[in-house]
């Protein structure tokens, strides 16, 4: 039963005037930021450099669209009209559309009931002649300079298969008096993309990917009713086997639209389409849209197989703990190949010694005694050199109130991919509230949990929370990890004995390739307190290994702040910061690679 939250205690006056001069300094330093910012756009021409990456090479792009209606041909005008107003022109112009849809000076493919979209749009990426080709919903608009982005960008990344951008998302009924709000995305990741179609609504594709990526599908028998369907089809069969490497995102808005309604979200069967690009790989999971949120989608995997798995669970003392975890665990795992060891660090309680005597005379747990000062790291390395299982679970003795079939879908979730090497949950505090979403790391901060403190029901920004996604780390007070990937990066780094420890061992695991995977749909209750405790004994070794990581952590984007995550309130000038990057990235890329201005 939830715990009520403690009374709030009266602030001291001097705690008050501190927090203040801390306001008063922020809010300084953003209006010092908003100067900076401004000053330096103003002295960027556009025009000048776009015609210094007029000799680049450009991708044709493609508008898609299946709306015959007044209201669709509007939009393809609308789409075309700001194809032809960039400030870089782009190579050629194809439409996608039902006949009667039809523009001057575009290479026109009709789509018909019979044809349908995904031939179609086959059919307009073997006309293109560029090596890459723009996919764009004919509901959205270009920005004016998503030409440059991209022409600057792939010649900056020529190896690269894809692009993809945030985007404006616009007031549906048309009013200018609310201004566009950018929708910032992480950087590429498969897993997210099957739970959200997070790239929409224009994308850069290699065309050789982007032809054979379609051609698979026709030779399945995919179809799409819709373009939103046929977009994400394409999006989730070309990019399946791409990394960050090959994705890249540019974090800046290159289009804009009108949100999608409810209706319009239910209306496209985009789970059936994540359903259909998991069965193509031979994984299989229940996809559903999320109650919350329509333009997430839940995904309960099933399993293929069951390896065993070694759970580990560290305590000194706290038998009542250790007993509430233990049969909170047995009770709704929905799994049975599993082994228990608990790691008794000098225990001198005389009820957690009978209950451990006891669990391990039945059989029910094997007990690892651990004695000296306490180091989660060496304590947790040496419990695994003494379990089996082709899988560990790491988990803290105050966690319990599992959901359901949680240990079943952590090795169902760690299946869809051979990459993966752990994966991590939603975990609450006792009073209901979020405690963990996924771990960010950050400059300032060096890590968080994403989304701590939120409501039970919260969905997060962008629904994050109800997401399946990768983050940079996630929290081993219950964390799922393959024991070939612990043992290949050494383990726990035993230089952080209390804190830093976990979120070390992810980044390692990411940086030897591995992935960071978390599920909403494995749920827990940790009774940690809301301040983490942090003795800070590895801090220095911690930011001198991963500083540089911190400063730009690829799922999370810094222009959002750490709370909520909200955007922060200098979005208002997000086309200044947008203008200084691009001349940031032109400039870069440097003479011998780009015309010459023209005087």
């Amino acid at each position: 039963m939830p715990v009520k939250p403690p009374k709030p205690t009266t602030v001291h006056p001097l705690k008050q005037f501190e927090r203040w001069i801390r306001r008063t300094r922020v809010r300084w330093a953003k209006a010092r930021t908003c100067r900076q910012l401004v000053a330096a756009a103003r002295d960027v021409n556009l025009d000048v450099l776009a015609a210094r990456c007029r000799d680049l090479p450009r991708p044709d792009v493609i508008v898609v669209s299946n709306d015959a209606s007044a209201r669709g041909a509007a939009q393809c005008h609308n789409c075309l009209a700001s194809v032809g107003q960039q400030l870089l022109p782009v190579h050629k112009t194809l439409l996608v559309a039902p006949k009667g849809v039809d523009a001057a000076g575009v290479t026109h493919i009709e789509c018909t009931p019979a044809t349908g979209l995904l031939t179609s749009i086959k059919t307009a990426i073997n006309t293109s002649a560029t090596g890459h080709v723009a996919l764009c919903d004919a509901s959205a608009t270009l920005c004016n300079d998503a030409s440059l982005w991209m022409a600057a960008t792939i010649k900056e990344r020529p190896r690269i298969q894809a692009l993809y951008a945030d985007q404006l998302e616009v007031d549906p009924r048309g009013s200018t008096s609310l201004p566009p709000e950018p929708l910032r995305q992480p950087d590429f990741s498969w897993a997210y993309l099957l739970a959200r179609n997070f790239i929409e609504p224009l994308v850069v594709y290699d065309r050789h990917l982007l032809g054979a990526a379609v051609g698979r599908l026709l030779a399945r028998g995919q179809s799409a009713a819709t373009v939103r369907e046929a977009l994400y089809a394409v999006a989730l069969e070309a990019l399946a086997d791409c990394g960050q490497e090959d994705v890249v995102h540019v974090r800046h808005p290159l289009s804009s639209r009108a949100a999608p309604t409810a209706a319009e979200h239910f209306s496209a069967d985009l789970p059936q389409i994540a359903a259909a690009a998991l069965a193509a790989r031979n994984l299989t999971a229940q996809v559903t849209h999320n109650p919350s949120d329509p333009a997430l989608h839940d995904l309960h995997f099933t399993r293929r197989r069951a390896p065993r798995v070694s759970i580990i669970v560290p305590t000194k003392n706290a038998a009542a703990l250790v007993k509430t975890c233990v049969g909170s665990l047995r009770a709704t795992a929905g799994y049975d190949n599993y082994d228990i060891t608990v790691i008794d660090h000098d225990s001198d309680e005389p009820e957690l010694r009978q209950f451990l005597e006891a669990e391990a005379s039945a059989g029910g747990l094997g007990v690892m005694p651990y004695s000296g000062p306490f180091n989660y790291a060496a304590m947790n390395n040496a419990a695994v050199r003494q379990t089996s299982g082709e899988l560990i679970l790491f988990l803290n003795n105050d966690v319990d109130a599992f959901s359901e079939g949680w240990l079943d879908q952590l090795v169902a979730t760690m299946e869809l991919d051979d990459r993966c090497a752990a994966v991590g949950c939603l975990l609450y505090y006792p009073d209901g509230d979020i405690q963990h979403a996924g771990v960010i790391a950050n400059a300032r901060r060096l890590f968080f949990n994403a989304h701590c403190g939120l409501p039970h029901d919260a969905v997060g920004y962008q629904g994050r929370v109800r997401s399946l996604q990768e983050y940079a780390a996630v929290t081993a007070a219950l964390m799922l990890v393959r024991r070939s990937a612990f043992a290949a990066v050494g383990g726990f780094d035993e230089v952080f004995p209390n804190d830093y420890n976990d979120v070390d061992l992810c980044l390692r695991l990411r940086q030897a390739g591995h992935r960071i995977l978390y599920t909403p749909h494995v749920r827990a209750t940790h009774w940690e307190s809301r301040t983490r405790r942090s003795w800070g004994t590895g801090k220095d070794v911690f930011v001198s290994r991963w500083g540089g990581y911190c400063a730009r952590d690829p799922f999370y984007d810094p222009k959002l702040i750490q709370d909520g995550p909200q955007p922060d309130p200098l979005e208002a000038l997000w086309r200044e910061r947008k203008t200084v990057d691009l001349e940031r990235i032109v400039n870069a890329l440097g003479k011998s690679t780009v015309a010459k201005d023209a005087s």
